[in-house]
C-alpha cells in the first residue's frame, strides 16, 4: 500500500426501504418505517421514519450517476468498497440513518424491535468486509435489561460501538441512576464505545419539517447540536457515570469541536464553583481528564483553529460522513488538507487514522501510516 489512506470515523448506511416492513410489519403494521408517494398534498417519495416524514427527493444535492452510485453503496458493500478506494478511505465505522430517526417513535417497543432489525442488517452488512467496515449499533434505552441483552449482541458479533439515545425521555430514569449500571459495566468490559450522535433523541431532525414547521429550522438545528455535550457533562461527567467505570469511553458524533472552548469554560466552572457555592458531589477529577475518554467527531468544521489549543488531539476524529448530503466524498483527502492541513503531518494523523484505530479497535497496515508521513 503506497497509497495515502485515512480513516472515516463516522460514515452512514442509509437503511433499505423496506428493511422493517420485511421483517416485524406484521407486527406494527405502517407505524414502521416506509415509503409513501405523497405527504399533506405534496409530492414525494417520502420515508415516514416511525413519527415524522422526510422527503427523498433531491435528498443529495450531486448528479444522477453519483446518486444512483451512493444509494447502491448503502445496500451493495462491494460498490461501497468502490467508493472508499476512489475516496482515499482505507476503513470506516457505520451507523445508521433510518434507525435514528425512528428514535424518536412513541412506541419504545417498537424502536427496540426497530434496534434489533438495523442492528441484525447491519452485523451481516459489515461482514462482507471486516477489515475495512466498522459497525455501529443502535440501542434504545428504555429497558435497561433488553438494552444489556442487545449489547452483547453486538459484541459478539464484532460490532465497534453503541449508538444510545443522546437524551432520556422524560418517565425515564437518568443515565446516572444506578438501574443503567448493568449497561455501562458490559460496554466497559467488552471495550465498546458509547456513541452520542446528533439526530438520534428527543431533538427533531429538521430535515422532517413540513409547512409552517420550517420557520423553526434555524432553532431546530441549533438546538439540536447541545444535547450530547449536555448528556455527556450532566450524566457521564458529573453524573459518576466515569467515576464508577473508569474505563468507558465515550464519543460523541458530528457535533464537530468549535462548540469545545465555551463548554469546557462552563464545565470546569461548575466544577470548581457553582458546585461548591450550591452543593452538590463533584467528580473525582477534573474535567479535562474526564474528556481524555471522550472521542471528538469532526468532519469539516471551520473554526476547528479557535478550538486548537483547548482540544486534546489525541481524542478528535475526522469522519467523511458519506453518503450523506453535507458528506467529502469523493474528495475526502482534499478537504482533510484544506481544513486540518495547519495542525502538522503528526497532529493530522492522529485525527485522521490512529485515533480512530485505538478507540474502535481497527488494525491499520503499518505501510498505512508510512504513507501519511
Amino acid at each position: 500500500m503506497t497509497k495515502r489512506m485515512v480513516i472515516s470515523a463516522d460514515s452512514h448506511v442509509v437503511e433499505p426501504d423496506d428493511l422493517w416492513t420485511k421483517a416485524i410489519g406484521d407486527k406494527w403494521g405502517d407505524m414502521v418505517p416506509h415509503i409513501v408517494e405523497e405527504h399533506q398534498g405534496e409530492k414525494g417519495p417520502w420515508l415516514f421514519c416511525g413519527k415524522e416524514y422526510i422527503n427523498l427527493s433531491g435528498a443529495l444535492d450531486v448528479d444522477d450517476e453519483t446518486a444512483d452510485k451512493l444509494n447502491k453503496a448503502n445496500v451493495d458493500p462491494v460498490v461501497r468498497l468502490e467508493c472508499l478506494d476512489e475516496d482515499g478511505i482505507y476503513a470506516e465505522v457505520l451507523y445508521s440513518t433510518t434507525t435514528m430517526l425512528l428514535m424518536r417513535a412513541d412506541s419504545d417497543a417498537l424502536v427496540r424491535d426497530g434496534c434489533a432489525v438495523f442492528n441484525d442488517w447491519m452485523i451481516e452488512y459489515c461482514g462482507h468486509a471486516p477489515k475495512r467496515l466498522y459497525g455501529c449499533g443502535q440501542i434504545h434505552m428504555d429497558d435497561p435489561d433488553w438494552a444489556c441483552r442487545e449489547l452483547d449482541k453486538l459484541a459478539k458479533a464484532g460490532m465497534r460501538a453503541a449508538m444510545i439515545n443522546p437524551d432520556m425521555r422524560p418517565y425515564w430514569p437518568r443515565y446516572q441512576d444506578p438501574v443503567y449500571d448493568p449497561f455501562w459495566a458490559r460496554a466497559e468490559e467488552a471495550g465498546i464505545p458509547i456513541m452520542i450522535h446528533i439526530v438520534a433523541g428527543n431533538k427533531r431532525d429538521p430535515f422532517t419539517t413540513f409547512g409552517d414547521e420550517r420557520k423553526d429550522i434555524s432553532r431546530m438545528l441549533i438546538d439540536l447540536f447541545t444535547d450530547g455535550p449536555i448528556t455527556l457533562a450532566n450524566e457521564f461527567i458529573f453524573g459518576g457515570i466515569m467515576d464508577r467505570f473508569p474505563n468507558l469511553t465515550v464519543i460523541l458524533g458530528e457535533y464537530e469541536v468549535s462548540w469545545y472552548p465555551y463548554w469546557l469554560f462552563r464545565a470546569e466552572q461548575v466544577q470548581d464553583i457553582f458546585i461548591p457555592m450550591i452543593g452538590g458531589s463533584p467528580p473525582k477529577h477534573s474535567v479535562r481528564d474526564y474528556m481524555k475518554r471522550v472521542g471528538q467527531g469532526i468532519i469539516d468544521d471551520p473554526f476547528v483553529a479557535s478550538a486548537r489549543d483547548h482540544l486534546d488531539w489525541d481524542t478528535v476524529m475526522w469522519g467523511s460522513d458519506f453518503p450523506h448530503p453535507r458528506c467529502t466524498y469523493p474528495d475526502s483527502l482534499k478537504v482533510i488538507d484544506e481544513k486540518l492541513g495547519f495542525l502538522g503531518p503528526e497532529v493530522v494523523e492522529k485525527v485522521t487514522i490512529t485515533n480512530a484505530a485505538r478507540f474502535y479497535g481497527i488494525d491499520v497496515p503499518q505501510e498505512m501510516l508510512q504513507a501519511a508521513e
